[in-house]
């Protein structure tokens, strides 16, 4: 009962300074997140052209190209100096193991992604590089395994349209989250950055039920220092990621 008069506690009204301000976060700096952070991250990660959420959207939609994007443009975007060899080490492995099967098709038909991380294991060994394998074994072949399961479910194997489906259909976004965060390596912030692009590509904002935007809502220290200028509440600054994102939202 107690959470339940929580939740229905009415929401304290923003100042008229504070909404403008959420306006212009929303309209035009939000244009500007696309067109200068969105876009040309996806376009560096995977060394071609993205230049429009058309063009992203289309990725998302592939199975092959949708798992690399994962890999390349959110699993291991941090991993320092290793990070040039590490994704050309992924992207030699990904190709290296669907030819093995005869293709896109046939490397999702696999029962597991254990092949995949074998070739990539000995591209690590051969270049000698560290293998990292409590780092690295269960992003790369978790994803695959995953992609390969959607395959088996719906016939297609892409993650972004995978996870664009669920929100189409039943406007819900959680049952993704929780399954892309089982992945060992596959943080919470990651999978709430890649269903957020994925969310704006397909234009799905609007379906999202407003209890599962909070894993849309990926906190980093930039939005932590907004929401604390912005946000009537207080202690933000100490507040979990979680729980900032669901003020967030609330608002």
């Amino acid at each position: 009962m107690d959470s339940y008069r929580r939740e229905r506690q009415p929401v304290p009204q923003l100042t008229p300074a504070v909404q403008t301000a959420f306006n212009v976060l929303a309209g035009a700096y939000a244009d500007k997140q696309v067109e200068q952070v969105l876009l040309p991250r996806a376009a560096e990660a995977m060394g071609e052209p993205i230049e429009s959420l058309a063009d992203l959207k289309k990725i998302l939609e592939d199975p092959f190209q949708s798992l690399r994007l994962f890999l390349v443009n959110y699993a291991f975007s941090r991993r320092g100096k290793d990070k040039p060899m590490l994704l050309s080490h992924v992207n030699e492995a990904l190709t290296t193991f669907c030819e093995q099967h005869g293709g896109v098709e046939g490397a999702l038909e696999q029962e597991s992604g254990d092949g995949l991380w074998e070739i990539f294991k000995s591209l690590r060994e051969r270049d000698r590089r560290k293998l990292g394998e409590t780092q690295n074994r269960g992003v790369l072949q978790g994803l695959m395994e995953l992609a390969q399961e959607t395959h088996q479910d719906t016939g297609n194997g892409a993650l972004g349209r995978w996870a664009a489906e669920l929100v189409e259909l039943e406007g819900s976004i959680e049952p993704t989250f929780e399954r892309l965060v089982d992945i060992r390596g596959v943080g919470p912030k990651n999978a709430s950055t890649f269903l957020r692009d994925v969310v704006y590509a397909f234009d799905l904002e609007s379906r999202v039920k407003g209890v599962d935007r909070i894993h849309i809502m990926p906190v980093d220290r930039s939005m932590r220092k907004t929401a604390r200028l912005l946000l009537p509440e207080p202690g933000l600054e100490k507040s979990p990621d979680w729980i900032l994102a669901g003020k967030i939202c609330k608002y």
